[in-house]
């Protein structure tokens, strides 16, 4: 069975890396997209992830996102300096929120953002703290 991943680019320029959401993400989709963003992180040394929720109208349950988020922590806190920066739509944002405190109480930079730009900003400024 072929699972659609979410859309994740490299922006070398930027040291960068973009995850791009589909409408109405799998819990499955959303650990392969992020598994395949810190993968890349690992193999570029990359320190910055946007992910780009804009389009997503429906998410997981919270209990779904809370697991993603406990998998994937041991992944993240290998990653020294990783900042994460994501845009999500108000209606949606409730169980991602969750995900964002957890990183937060870990001591990773984490934020929300109403828009792509302002996202990014946050990301390419060196000394930006949440």
């Amino acid at each position: 069975m072929s699972i659609e991943l979410e859309d994740v680019k490299y922006f070398k320029k930027n040291n960068l890396i973009l995850v791009t959401s589909r409408p109405k993400p799998t819990p499955e989709q959303l650990r392969q997209g992020f598994t395949q963003a810190l993968e890349l992180c690992e193999n570029k040394k990359c320190e910055n992830i946007l992910f780009d929720g804009t389009d997503i109208d429906t998410l997981p349950s919270i209990s779904k996102i809370w697991s993603i988020s406990l998998e994937l922590l041991k992944r993240i806190k290998l990653i020294m300096g990783l900042r994460v920066a994501y845009v999500l739509t108000d209606e949606v944002n409730s169980p991602f929120a969750y995900f964002e405190d957890y990183l937060a109480n870990t001591g990773i930079p984490i934020q929300k953002f109403d828009n792509m730009q302002d996202a990014k900003n946050w990301l390419l400024e060196k000394n930006s703290i949440k």
